[in-house]
């Protein structure tokens, strides 16, 4: 026979104060956080084109910079 929660032995009650395992799913921004933080030495991942945007950025003032 199984016993349910909490077991009272007489003198203890066993898992009076048992709570079940909550589950939680992790979003995007908590692992990356929680990879940040752990990982402090690790450059954040970035998209391919994020330099070349940057590039473009920069020339395009170089440009506009020059014709004036």
């Amino acid at each position: 026979m199984r016993k349910t929660t909490p077991y009272n032995t007489g003198k203890v009650a066993i898992g009076s104060r048992y709570e079940p395992v909550v589950s939680h799913t992790f979003s995007v921004e908590e692992l990356f956080i929680q990879n940040m933080l752990i990982n402090k030495h690790q450059q954040p991942v970035t998209q391919p084109y994020d330099k070349a945007i940057y590039v473009l950025g920069v020339v395009a003032l170089v440009v506009i910079y020059l014709t004036n």
